[in-house]
């Protein structure tokens, strides 16, 4: 696991953005997120945190949490080519098709990596 940070302070912007993977895959999931879309993210202007969660009664269920000093700095980062080229080899691990929309289920989440930023 990597560095745990000192809570963000509040009035900061925190992007919640779920997943549900495909069995099997979350160790595939979590290394794209270690080696590629971290370091990435870590590099852009305002970002804080990255937490990795895996619901407790649903090893599937998993979660990003980013937080960011501004919400116009997480915008902009999604906005970036380079979000999307980093991006791109974490959705091989989730399941697309009959996946529920919504927000994040309710319930315990297991902390899985917290990557903190800048580096």
């Amino acid at each position: 696991m990597t560095v745990t940070p000192a809570l963000p302070a509040t009035g900061q912007c925190l992007r919640v953005v779920p997943s549900r993977l495909a069995p099997g895959a979350l160790e595939g999931w979590l290394k794209a997120h270690r080696e590629i879309h971290g370091p990435a993210a870590r590099r852009q202007p305002g970002f804080i945190m990255k937490l990795l969660l895996q619901a407790e009664g649903d090893v599937n269920q998993v979660a990003m949490l980013l937080v960011w000093e501004t919400s116009e700095q997480a915008v902009a980062w999604t906005k970036l080519p380079l979000h999307d080229e980093v991006s791109a080899p974490m959705r091989q691990f989730a399941v697309r098709e009959g996946a529920p929309q919504g927000g994040l289920p309710r319930g315990g989440y297991r902390l899985l990596d917290a990557i903190a930023g800048p580096g």
